[in-house]
């Protein structure tokens, strides 16, 4: 698996707080600036076994280790990324604390007890609401090929704890549709905060409380 990888394709960060260096696709899907705020308002407490779904090259996995987590289940649908994934926790010796998974985080199985925590930046766009990328990796993250809100947030209903909490990152003219959802299977918001210049491009941080 880690012999797919080719650093030539990669790009590379030194995050100097954390003494790590995280690998990505110097084409594909790219992480932003918005990962590294989203980190700050989790509010992530170290007694906390959590989860991150959507990991990518796994940054937020990497970014919550700050907070010392016990444990992070970092989960990633697509091959490449997942392959990119590995390769980072690898050469971070970073596998006691992060552990991957290659799924579908809308369908798969938790081995393990319900976590305190899921955080997510899921796709911004539903399907019909944009012409979707040719780069498949790209479309995936960015449109919900694979699931859609509600089968995220049922999912994590299903994998966190009694009043765990949700983490999400998600564009501000989708805030209506996710109440809508998380109401609808008893979860309550506990903070959002608004983060981004210009409406269309504007992401709400939100956190939910599970039933």
């Amino acid at each position: 698996m880690l012999s797919r990888i080719n650093e030539c394709e990669l790009d590379s960060e030194y995050i100097e707080s954390l003494d790590i260096t995280l690998f990505q696709s110097k084409h594909g899907y790219r992480y932003g600036e918005e990962c590294f705020r989203f980190i700050d308002f989790c509010d992530i407490k170290p007694q906390f076994y959590m989860m991150d779904w959507g990991s990518g090259c796994g940054v937020l996995s990497f970014l919550s280790l700050r907070y010392r987590p016990l444990q992070v289940c970092a989960v990633e649908l697509q091959p490449c990324l997942y392959d990119i994934l590995q390769y980072n926790i690898q050469i971070n010796h970073a596998s006691d604390c992060i552990q991957a998974i290659c799924a579908n985080y809308c369908d798969f199985s938790n081995v393990h007890a319900p976590v305190d925590m899921i955080i997510s930046n899921p796709p911004y766009f539903s399907v019909g609401t944009g012409r979707i990328p040719m780069d498949r990796a790209i479309a995936t993250a960015k449109f919900e090929l694979n699931g859609n809100l509600e089968s995220l947030i049922k999912s994590a209903k299903e994998h966190l704890r009694p009043s765990g909490l949700l983490c999400l990152a998600l564009r501000t003219n989708r805030m209506v549709e996710l109440n809508h959802i998380a109401h609808a299977y008893g979860f309550s918001l506990n903070k959002k905060c608004l983060w981004g210049q210009g409406e269309a491009h504007q992401i709400c941080f939100s956190r939910w409380v599970c039933p």
